[in-house]
């Protein structure tokens, strides 16, 4: 399954960060709030909330994030 997150949907302060390379760790995503996750000046940030449309789970399934200029996709990868 991927999920594509465009650019677009971000919080305006996220998207000029994102856009700007500022970002730093990567992206990751933290199951507790979840939520896509990054860091900027020592501070953790929310890229993107999955509440709305899904619950993440990390039992069974991992995922890779790929980024772009346009979208971040979240591809969820099979059975650990």
């Amino acid at each position: 399954m991927t999920i594509h997150i465009p650019i677009s949907d971000l919080e305006p302060t996220v998207k000029k960060l994102y856009l700007e390379g500022k970002l730093q760790g990567g992206l990751t995503i933290d199951y507790a709030p979840n939520c896509l996750m990054s860091w900027y000046e020592g501070k953790e940030i929310v890229i993107f909330d999955f509440t709305p449309i899904c619950k993440m789970d990390n039992r069974k399934t991992g995922y890779k994030v790929y980024q772009n200029s346009t979208e971040i996709v979240v591809e969820i990868i099979g059975l650990k």
